[in-house]
């Protein structure tokens, strides 16, 4: 899952978001360890040259340049990193869950419901009407989630997608993915749902949950801001990466003025034997915008 991993281009001056992840590419007998980058507009960098979009995401995986399959016994590389041979490779993904991926990815780029929020809300529409139609739609999407994302599905690592497998499975028949495991019973299925509304109760109180010292009002979650660097400069415009301590922004503590708060941050904090306690704030103060890496984003300050 690469919802985490945020990037970006620039496209006729506007800021397309985009997000990353690994894959194998392969060229003759090697493959590559690179990235599989997912704009928001559809346009996919498979890292073979150029952009292309799903259809051309699926034509590569045919071909098998982008690869799901790996060799036994192939050379491996990641560029200017290192270079291996495969034994007894396992990939964890095939062409149809990658394809699926990219397409969540793209989706949730646009603030559109992927695949698992799909199936969730088939869920919902079940619990309040459980007709037959309503759960085949629900299998329905539930299988349309990529295989290797089902498990996330209701964020639950005890229960994992089990509830939602009840659901979908036939009464008298063994539970969905599992051909030799617990035949699905009236009475599991009635968990399954007294698991549903369970869970919607508590998401109900999380969202309207009061901080003790807070608002009367719910307040909106942290914002979290994952730690990046920019080698090549800062986006433009920079979106919430002005909130990461590091971002070139004055702000002045006492009589001392920084070009950063992790400059500001290191000032307060620190001493150095080199420089007396009591210049050590000007002597910050003077540093590079972007110096100093090791203090944690703006949100946790």
């Amino acid at each position: 899952m690469t919802r985490y991993r945020r990037t970006y281009r620039n496209v006729d001056g506007q800021r397309v978001e985009g997000t990353w992840r690994h894959i194998f590419t392969r060229n003759m007998d090697t493959y590559f360890l690179t990235d599989l980058v997912i704009y928001a507009d559809g346009a996919i960098d498979c890292g073979t040259g150029g952009l292309t979009d799903l259809d051309g995401l699926a034509e590569q995986l045919r071909r098998g340049q982008v690869a799901t399959t790996l060799e036994d016994g192939a050379w491996a590389s990641a560029h200017h990193l290192a270079g291996w041979r495969f034994t007894e490779p396992r990939s964890a993904i095939n062409a149809e869950m990658l394809l699926g991926e990219a397409s969540d990815e793209i989706d949730r780029l646009n603030g559109r419901p992927d695949s698992t929020d799909r199936c969730l809300q088939a869920a919902t529409t079940y619990l309040a009407d459980p007709t037959e139609d309503n759960r085949r739609t629900l299998r329905e999407r539930y299988l349309a989630i990529p295989e290797h994302l089902r498990t996330y599905a209701l964020g639950d690592m005890d229960r994992k997608d089990a509830p939602l497998r009840i659901l979908i499975t036939d009464l008298g028949e063994p539970l969905h993915g599992w051909p030799d495991g617990p035949v699905v019973t009236e009475q599991k299925r009635a968990k399954a749902v007294a698991y549903f509304r369970e869970r919607e109760i508590a998401i109900e109180t999380w969202d309207a949950r009061v901080p003790a010292d807070g608002p009367e009002h719910p307040m909106r979650p942290t914002l979290t801001i994952p730690k990046t660097v920019y080698p090549r400069g800062w986006p433009d415009p920079p979106g919430v990466e002005v909130l990461q301590n590091d971002y070139p922004a004055a702000i002045t503590v006492g009589a001392n003025s920084y070009p950063s708060v992790t400059h500001a941050y290191t000032a307060v904090s620190r001493s150095s034997g080199e420089v007396e306690d009591g210049e050590w704030p000007g002597h910050v103060a003077g540093g590079p915008s972007g110096g100093f890496r090791d203090v944690g984003s703006a949100g946790q300050a």
